[in-house]
Order: C-alpha cells, then sequence, then structure tokens
C-alpha cells in the first residue's frame, strides 16, 4: 500500500510502508525502478518488429477472405482485381493487380521481400483505398474484416512512419515519400 507521495521536477517517488520499500518514477525517460531493478513501460516498447514480419502478418489477413460485397467474400486481392483495378487509370497495360504486384517486386505466394518491394506494397495499398474512397458504390457497400480494417486504416500509417515514410495525395495518386528527403 503506497502511503507517501512526493513529486519534485519530473521525478516521483513512491514510498510502501508496509514492505518499507520506495519506488522511484521519472516521467522524463518513463524508467520504472522497483528494489533496484530497472523496468520499461510496455508504452515506451518499440514496436519495431522487422519489416519482414509486418509483411507476413498482412498478407495472412489480405489473402483471407477479409472482405464482403454482393453477397459474396472475397480475398483483397481478389477483390481489388475482379472490381477495381481495371478502373485505375495508373494500371498502365497491366491486365490485373497479380501481374501489377509482381511488376513493382511483390509476389504474394513468398514470405520473402524486400524493404523496397513491402513499401511498394504499402503504395499500391493506400492507392486502393483512395480508389475506393472516390467510388461511392464501392465505398458504401464493401464491408471489410476487423482485421483487414486494422490493417488498412491502422497498421499502414504506422510502418509508414516506423520506415521514416510520409503518405501524400497528389491528384488522384498516393505517393510514399523518405521523410528524410522532404523539400
Amino acid at each position: 500500500m503506497l502511503s507517501k507521495k512526493s513529486s519534485k521536477n519530473d521525478f516521483l517517488f513512491y514510498y510502501n510502508t508496509k514492505n518499507d520499500s520506495l519506488t522511484f518514477f521519472s516521467t522524463n525517460i518513463n524508467l520504472l525502478v522497483v528494489g533496484g531493478f530497472m523496468r520499461i513501460s510496455i508504452f515506451q516498447l518499440k514496436q519495431d518488429e522487422p519489416f519482414r514480419n509486418e509483411y507476413n502478418k498482412m498478407m495472412k489477413i489480405l489473402l483471407s477472405k477479409c472482405i464482403s460485397f454482393d453477397k459474396k467474400e472475397y480475398t483483397y486481392f481478389d477483390f481489388v482485381n475482379h472490381y477495381l483495378f481495371h478502373n485505375w487509370k495508373y494500371r498502365g497495360t497491366y491486365i490485373d493487380c497479380y501481374e501489377y504486384l509482381n511488376n513493382i517486386g511483390v509476389n504474394i505466394k513468398t514470405k520473402k521481400i524486400s524493404k523496397e518491394s513491402f513499401l511498394n506494397l504499402l503504395e499500391f495499398l493506400s492507392n486502393m483505398q483512395l480508389l475506393i474512397s472516390n467510388l461511392k458504390y464501392y465505398k458504401d457497400n464493401i464491408k471489410y474484416s476487423v482485421k483487414c480494417k486494422s490493417i488498412l486504416n491502422h497498421n499502414i500509417p504506422i510502418l509508414l512512419d516506423s520506415l521514416g515514410y510520409q503518405a501524400y495525395q497528389i491528384d488522384e495518386k498516393i505517393i510514399l515519400q523518405d521523410k528524410s528527403n522532404q523539400c
């Protein structure tokens, strides 16, 4: 039981009269020292899993039936290929999204990927989401699984930030740019 609490600058001291121990907490570095042992708060742990692990987590979800549309379930890529890719004006002469993904270094059948190809995948996914948001019929009628929505709306911005990139919308496309090379 904590009975005394004092605060000075950015340091907090807690004295536990029950076991006669002192706890020191610094709000500057978020270190918790209890009985001489240092501990980092869960909020300060780096969540910097290598991008390959993130890629594999993403692909596991995106290759599952994670989208419902028109009373059918699709993998993310099957949905994009069947309904969206032909509407994307930046597809060039590619016939389908699988051919396009292979060209940008993303082989969805393998667990191996380079950092550059992973960034290409994130840029592609961001552009497909932009396309969906611009096509009202699809935007209003697609139902994502919770995990798929989490990847697309939550994880991608976090991953980009952790890799040192920022997404920018220019006209009707999303471009990723290294934060250190911004003008």
